[in-house]
């Protein structure tokens, strides 16, 4: 039971940690391809458009919509209804 007794911590060589960065390859800075910004520039630039048109319609509607009734006339062609 007493089989732990006397044992030591393991200690590495000081220079483990230099050999190991030395044998990691390098890694360059990643950086975006220019074709994901453009294409998420290409998005906003859509979602802003849109939403300035449909704006420019909503505040340029009239306030009461006219009434075309075309009923009328499908009335008259079919003898429906007498006017």
């Amino acid at each position: 039971m007493n089989s732990l007794e006397g044992m030591e911590k393991a200690q590495p060589s000081p220079d483990l940690f230099a050999r190991i960065q030395k044998n990691l390859p390098q890694e360059a800075e990643m950086e975006a391809p220019k074709q994901s910004w453009l294409s998420i520039a290409a998005v906003i630039l859509v979602v802003i458009c849109s939403n300035a048109f449909f704006i420019t319609n909503y505040y340029n509607q009239d306030a009461a919509p006219q009434e075309v009734s075309s009923y009328d006339q499908i009335i008259s062609d079919f003898n429906i209804y007498e006017l």
